[in-house]
């Protein structure tokens, strides 16, 4: 058994799991508008394929919630985290000691506002980050349709009351209570969240931790060197996933994967 602190009744959580049939699973959120079909597979699904069940949601403003009023808010993407975790738990196929979170682009965002509110989350893992603070870069500086998509999803058709509204998209204040392991995937070159707000968010983050930041990636990791021949992003998701599911350690580290996919990590 590990003696690493936190890690030995994980195992034995798993172990206890296995032998009742019950299998690991993941809460997968889509990207800022996206639609949950995209975080699914058919064939070959990263995670699907580990043998974890995946969950993919439309959460509050996402796709079909906005079609049904349920718009953006930090209050509600608290509560769908609450929601969602009573929702797997009830589940007789699912152990309940072993649900996590993935998210990408917004997502990232919406999911580590969930699970620092929701401590039932077993790990988080979010990939393409919309961590500053405010958004002021994605909804000011980048295409205005990321801002007049956001204004429908949150329910404003009054720019200077959205303005206002951005304020509250914040991590501030809620990093603080994530104590479940913790996986950042990023891109150096970020045009829509700099890898400032990231670095920054995960500096405050206490609970084991693990950034990944790929050279020359813009906010979609991939299509530069470093995505091309480093470790693939998906692929490094789920296996790191997969590791935490089955009770293994890790330390906490900043990766940088260099234009040639060689890795170099440094403590956090």
């Amino acid at each position: 058994m590990d003696s690493v602190p936190g890690q030995g009744p994980a195992r034995l959580a798993a172990s206890a799991a296995e032998l009742s049939g019950r299998i690991p699973a993941v809460v997968s959120l889509p990207d800022m508008d996206g639609f949950k079909e995209t975080s699914v597979w058919l064939y070959g699904d990263r995670w699907l394929s580990r043998g974890i069940a995946v969950l993919t949601l439309e959460g509050p403003g996402q796709y079909e919630s906005s079609v049904l009023g349920i718009d953006v808010s930090m209050d509600n993407w608290i509560e769908a985290g609450r929601a969602v975790m009573e929702w797997m738990r009830a589940r007789p196929e699912i152990d309940p000691e072993r649900i996590a979170l993935a998210g990408s682009s917004f997502g990232s965002f919406f999911g580590t506002i969930a699970v620092a509110n929701e401590p039932r989350f077993f790990a988080c893992a979010v990939a393409n980050t919309c961590l500053e603070p405010g958004c002021h870069t994605i909804f000011q500086e980048a295409s205005p349709t990321f801002k007049k998509r956001f204004m429908y999803m949150a329910g404003y058709a009054d720019e200077d009351a959205f303005e206002e509204f951005c304020k509250s998209l914040t991590w501030e204040g809620h990093v603080g209570k994530i104590r479940m392991p913790y996986l950042c995937l990023t891109g150096e070159a970020d045009e829509l969240s700099p890898l400032e707000h990231t670095e920054r968010f995960i500096s405050l983050v206490q609970s084991p931790k693990r950034l990944v930041v790929y050279k020359d990636s813009r906010h979609g990791i991939g299509n530069v060197p470093s995505a091309n021949l480093g470790p693939w992003p998906n692929g490094l998701m789920a296996d790191w996933m997969e590791a935490r599911f089955a009770g293994k350690p890790f330390p906490s580290e900043r990766w940088y994967v260099d234009a040639g996919g060689n890795v170099t990590r440094t403590p956090l």
